[in-house]
């Protein structure tokens, strides 16, 4: 494969199709638009389960290899970790708008906040330093939000 077209196509998935490199507040827009993308994810908990250990294993390849064109490490560009965390916040819970929001600010207040461990895997180099800090924000969210959708039922 010619090499323009997979830098193309790396820094296209790792900035959310280029959503990234929008100036402001990069992660959350890649979390908007994780969250307009979960409408066309798979709605069974198994499918989705499957789709979100790909995605992920995915996810930490290509973050690992966008990263290499950037300066620093965990560009803010690199916004596949916040989809990533996202959609783990929203795994399994009925597709409802209460919800959909829910995880949204949950997962942006844990992603900005970095309450324990979220911090030190953010500390963890390459891909997975990028991948996992989200996606433990996401966890945190997908938590809390299962608690409420217990206690609502």
């Amino acid at each position: 494969m010619n090499s323009k077209i997979l830098k193309f196509a790396i820094l296209s998935l790792a900035t959310g199709l280029g959503i990234g490199y929008l100036p402001g507040a990069p992660g959350t827009y890649g979390t908007l638009l994780a969250m307009l993308i979960c409408f066309l994810l798979p709605h069974s908990y198994g499918y989705y389960l499957v789709f979100l250990i790909f995605a992920t294993f995915i996810g930490i390849l290509v973050a690992e290899i966008a990263q290499r064109y950037f300066p620093k490490n965990d560009p803010s560009q690199i916004v596949i970790d916040e989809m990533l965390g996202y959609w783990l916040a929203i795994w399994a819970l009925p597709l409802r708008w209460p919800y959909i929001i829910g995880a949204f600010l949950l997962f942006r207040f844990f992603d900005i906040m970095k309450p324990y461990p979220i911090r030190s895997l953010e500390k963890m180099k390459g891909g997975m330093g990028i991948v996992l800090d989200d996606m433990m924000a996401g966890f945190y969210s997908w938590c809390i939000l299962q608690l409420i959708n217990l206690w609502v039922k």
